[in-house]
């Protein structure tokens, strides 16, 4: 090959080598954060025991002359027992997210699903996570007219538009998406909560990270497959 110019032809395909690596360095950080948008959900409970859940309130209840702990962990579930009142937290802050899980009440139960929420002070009651952020609330109530203290309510702010949980004894799920100021749930696939926080006196200076914790009042129920996704990149 015949070259007139060798220093500008070198020049030339320099050039082009390095746009193609600039190209492709690219392309492998699109893919890169395209992968962290996607990534698997973390799986809060291991389905063996309760490892980095922690016990707020009451701790043991009794059963007959028996003292049992009001929390456990038994096939592949998350169990309370019910008995006094308090909270299982997960010891990790959480700020925008997608939360599902799947629940089962025994007749009679009252639980909920807190967020955002703060160490549960014994007693203290500014410090449940109805009132210092938010509780989705958990019911056998059976009602056909939804309140703001029924199921799939946002504890004492905002009512479910629908009332799409099974009878106790039934396995629920239940879908929890916290972005910025606006919650969203969804319960056996039914949109029932589209709420932004901003548009209430009440809640608008609620906190956007905190907690996620389930809640003992004193019944049985069962929580199982609880996965939480990131949602810190999402528009």
């Amino acid at each position: 090959m015949h070259c007139e110019n060798p220093a500008k032809w070198l020049s030339s395909h320099l050039s082009a080598t390095g746009f193609l690596i600039a190209a492709c360095v690219a392309a492998c950080a699109v893919a890169a954060t395209d992968a962290d948008k996607t990534a698997a959900p973390q799986a809060l409970f291991n389905g063996e025991d309760l490892e980095r859940w922690v016990v707020d309130g009451d701790k043991t209840t009794k059963d007959a002359e028996q003292t049992l702990p009001v929390w456990t962990a038994r096939d592949g579930m998350i169990h309370c027992a019910g008995g006094g009142f308090g909270f299982l937290r997960f010891d990790q802050k959480f700020t925008d997210f997608t939360l599902s899980l799947e629940y089962r009440l025994q007749p009679g139960t009252n639980s909920g699903v807190g967020i955002r929420t703060v160490e549960y002070k014994d007693g203290k009651k500014p410090t449940r996570p109805s009132r210092a952020a938010y509780e989705i609330q958990l019911v056998d109530d059976g009602v056909d007219e939804p309140t703001s203290h029924s199921t799939g309510a946002i504890y004492l702010h905002s009512a479910a538009s629908a009332a799409p949980a099974k009878p106790a004894g039934e396995w629920n799920k239940l879908v929890i998406t916290c972005i910025g100021p606006r919650i969203r749930v969804k319960l056996n696939g039914e949109v029932i909560q589209d709420y932004d926080q901003r548009k209430s006196s009440k809640t608008k200076k609620k906190p956007l990270k905190g907690y996620i914790s389930l809640q003992n009042h004193g019944g049985e129920v069962d929580y199982r497959n609880i996965l939480l996704k990131d949602e810190s990149h999402s528009d």
